[in-house]
């Protein structure tokens, strides 16, 4: 594990990138001159007003990130554009923009500027705030791809969302009640719970974990489509592990088991993960089959690792900076924390259960 206490930030420099330590907290940082040597004709520098906060993947960070000296933090971001390549021809300083930071790109987000590609930012809308826009574009990109183009939910279709008040879940139960979509959201804290309950509008079904089995989803599940199923599952972590195999600090885990997610899907469901490392058994494989059932792996990053789609993505985020800017897509803001304690925040940030963690820059 790496020591982010040692991991300070000043602000005498124009410009600067702010990393994920690796040496001892070394601070790296850099000065207008050196970013204006760096940009490309495709780049762009942006003067960074607001950076939503996730959970650093160091493991796929190094498949990436070729420097040993830090990892950047922070990917969803919203700013003004204060300089532009020789080659940008959507955009001009003074722009207020918003986009996603890729994974192979050695700036991050918090920090005070960036330098990024024009073909990873879209224009953000006048009415739409810089807080909102950073604080919901990666969690509503990451809805979109598994709703449209892994699920291709339709109205009427019944989804079930795990982790549902987390920032992800949110965004992903407003666009499936965009799309006619009934709801069952899965909470495990009475601070999910209650907000869940409150939701706007409401959602078609509330499942506590911790007061119910996970054999109990699986009949909520059934129940709540007359025994068909339901259409399509999006968890948020898997359990890997049989009861009989875990070790005692796994035993309490209220995440569901790969058979109880088979159980609940209906003919032709899809099932949609975020556990890169999912194993399926070969009589869970044989009960997918059975039900002509799909498994999609989402990693929402792939959008922006790979170039063969840049049309699409683009209008994907121009969709949702319209979805967000018309109140369609509400992201909710956790808290706000200044530039200097976004390290302390992201030691910590498995400990927020509602919304997102943005920094304010």
């Amino acid at each position: 594990m790496h020591d982010f206490t040692d991991f300070t930030d000043s602000h005498d420099c124009t410009f600067k990138e702010t990393g994920f330590p690796r040496n001892q907290g070394k601070k790296v940082e850099k000065t207008e001159e050196d970013l204006s040597k760096e940009l490309n004709a495709h780049d762009i520098i942006v003067k960074i007003h607001s950076c939503g906060l996730s959970t650093i993947n160091e493991k796929l960070l190094q498949k990436f990130i070729e420097t040993n000296e830090n990892y950047p933090v922070g990917h969803e971001i919203s700013g003004t554009i204060v300089k532009v390549g020789s080659n940008v021809k959507r955009f001009n300083v003074d722009d207020e923009i918003a986009g996603i930071i890729p994974l192979d790109n050695k700036y991050g987000g918090c920090a005070s500027y960036c330098v990024i590609t024009e073909y990873d930012i879209v224009h953000k809308p006048t009415k739409l705030s810089h807080l909102d826009a950073a604080c919901g574009i990666g969690d509503a990109l990451k809805a979109y791809t598994s709703l449209y183009y892994k699920a291709h939910i339709a109205s009427g279709e019944t989804v079930v969302v795990q982790s549902a008040a987390k920032g992800f879940g949110i965004v992903t139960i407003q666009l499936a009640q965009y799309l006619g979509a009934k709801v069952i959201a899965v909470g495990s804290t009475d601070e999910e719970i209650v907000f869940l309950k409150n939701f706007d509008p409401p959602v078609d079904q509330v499942v506590d974990l911790r007061s119910t089995s996970r054999r109990n989803l699986t009949t909520v599940c059934l129940e709540e489509t007359g025994g068909i199923g339901v259409d399509c599952f999006i968890d948020n972590g898997v359990e890997m592990y049989p009861e009989e195999f875990r070790t005692p600090s796994r035993h309490q885990t209220l995440l569901p088991s790969k058979h109880d997610i088979i159980t609940c899907l209906a003919v032709g469901g899809r099932w949609i993960t975020t556990q890169q490392n999912l194993q399926i058994d070969p009589p869970d494989s044989e009960m997918l089959s059975l039900k002509s059932a799909s498994l999609h792996y989402l990693f929402e990053q792939s959008w922006s690792l790979s170039k063969g789609a840049i049309g699409r993505y683009l209008h994907v985020l121009n969709d949702i900076m319209a979805k967000m800017s018309e109140g369609i897509l509400r992201p909710t803001v956790h808290h706000t924390v200044l530039l200097d304690d976004c390290i302390e925040n992201l030691a910590n940030i498995d400990n927020t259960t509602i919304g997102k963690i943005v920094v304010k820059i």
